[in-house]
């Protein structure tokens, strides 16, 4: 029984060490390479950031001073991008290279003043509308709103 005892003691539970720190040494060498392989590999499989358009001059190629605090974006399967810039009161549409297309819609205030705050555009398929659907009128004319614009009052306006 002492045998036992003393083998488990000196020889055993020092082999057992020897494994376990053996085992921290193999996951060690491992990762280092892992991870320095990780952080020198190339961007393939993820986005790439590239500033198109800013309101702060050398950030980007284009410089808007209505893109003050932009919050939403929508298109049409023909338009360019609608961007609604919310501290302008307006949405300022852009070509997919980020050039500003020279139309700049101004958001109503509820009540109808200017410089609403818009949070939110979409597109409004018109085709798959009747023209009562969203409908707008100014100076005699009136049909459905092709982009709807929300502001942060919970405004919606066309």
């Amino acid at each position: 029984m002492y045998f036992s005892v003393h083998v488990k003691r000196r020889i055993i539970f020092p082999l057992i060490v020897l494994v376990v720190l053996a085992g921290f040494v193999t996951v060690a060498i491992v990762r280092v390479p892992a991870t320095q392989a990780a952080s020198h590999s190339s961007n393939e499989g993820f986005y790439q950031q590239t500033n198109l358009v800013s309101d702060i001059p050398g950030v980007a190629p284009v410089t808007d001073a209505n893109l003050h605090n932009p919050w939403g974006l929508s298109d049409s399967p023909t338009s360019p991008w609608w961007v609604s810039d919310n501290n302008a009161g307006v949405s300022t549409l852009y070509n997919g290279a980020g050039a500003i297309v020279p139309l700049v819609v101004t958001i109503p205030l509820p009540g109808g003043g200017p410089g609403g705050t818009p949070t939110g555009t979409v597109f409004n398929p018109v085709i798959s509308t009747t023209p009562t659907d969203f409908a707008v009128s100014e100076n005699g004319k009136s049909g459905p709103s092709i982009f709807l614009f929300s502001t942060e009052d919970g405004t919606i306006s066309g």
